[in-house]
């Protein structure tokens, strides 16, 4: 008997601002990584901002390895002890994972801001110095109880 593949599942109130697990807020992330109405909770904004912290780490640390070690030489292919390693400084790979990390970030952003029921176009504050600090303070206080404005389902009349 086949075992059934098992993906992550995502609660479909992702955009309501429910409350995420690390893995959801990452699969919640991409698949929603182009729409900016909404909301997001704090779990699901800070564990991608955690996520996108790590894969930086781990790329930034294999880039310094290769670095140490001789490898990286402008991006062209260098041997080592007879061995040819390619170095993926000179590809265009760091551009498309920064890429696949900067736009789930923007949409996540501005869904944080509508779940304090403020306008998504306040990110542009990250433009200015210390707006980066009051976008983090913002995202660190806690959404609206309850429907907004910016809520996906719509209000129920009285």
């Amino acid at each position: 008997m086949p075992l059934a593949p098992t993906y992550a599942r995502v609660p479909a109130g992702d955009l309501d601002g429910a409350p995420l697990s690390f893995g959801e807020a990452i699969v919640s992330a991409y698949r929603n990584m182009f729409r900016y109405r909404g909301r997001a909770s704090r779990s699901a904004f800070w564990f991608f901002v955690l996520f996108s912290y790590l894969v930086g780490m781990v790329l930034g640390l294999t880039g310094n390895v290769a670095t140490i070690n001789g490898i990286d030489d402008g991006g062209r292919t260098l041997g080592l002890h007879g061995l040819s390693l390619p170095t993926w400084h000179g590809s265009g790979l760091p551009v498309l994972l920064w890429l696949a990390l900067l736009l789930p970030s923007i949409a996540l952003l501005i869904r944080r801001l509508h779940d304090r029921d403020t306008s998504g176009w306040l990110a542009l504050l990250s433009f200015i110095p210390f707006g980066g600090l009051i976008l983090a303070i913002m995202c660190l206080r806690q959404g609206t109880s309850g429907p907004n404005r910016f809520s996906v389902k719509p209000l129920s009349s009285p």
